[in-house]
């Protein structure tokens, strides 16, 4: 009589063949995530603004040198406000950039009129803002950029 028992088989093909299929889903899984997430730019201009950056760069140091900490702040209402250091500048300009959601940036020009300018808490919605606030003092450009939290929900 023979005594045979079924040998164990390594079914290693198989196990070679499910890792690739699995590799090839999730590579086929990450590029249908990537398909759907925007890829907006912070700033329309983008290329432009990094042309001109070691202007930009000068015009920051100048503003450091002012100790503008507190001049970009968020008031007691949730609104913006805006302390400018000089009371003769001219050409001041406000942006407010929102990196998730570029549609909602604002840019302002600033009056030369008054040194502290208030802005609605309607104008910001709640989030994370960049804020870059550009002037000039005797023809010399300044620039400080400050990131706040805006945490009211009126959107007006």
């Amino acid at each position: 009589m023979s005594n045979t028992t079924p040998s164990k088989r390594s079914h290693w093909g198989k196990g070679i063949a499910a890792v690739y299929i699995l590799f090839v889903l999730g590579i086929l899984s990450f590029v249908g995530f990537a398909l759907t997430q925007s890829v907006d730019l912070v700033r329309s201009d983008y290329y432009e603004a990094s042309l001109s950056y070691s202007k930009s760069a000068e015009a920051r140091q100048r503003a450091t040198a002012l100790k503008m900490d507190d001049s970009v702040r968020v008031g007691n209402d949730g609104g913006l406000v805006v302390a400018m250091p000089q009371a003769a500048y001219t050409d001041a300009t406000i942006f407010c950039y929102r990196a998730d959601s570029p549609s909602m940036d604002v840019h302002k020009q600033l009056s030369a009129d008054s040194w502290l300018h208030e802005f609605p808490p309607s104008m910001l919605a709640a989030g994370k803002w960049r804020v870059v606030l550009q002037w000039k003092h005797d023809g010399t450009p300044y620039e400080f950029e400050k990131v706040i939290m805006i945490w009211n929900t009126s959107q007006g």
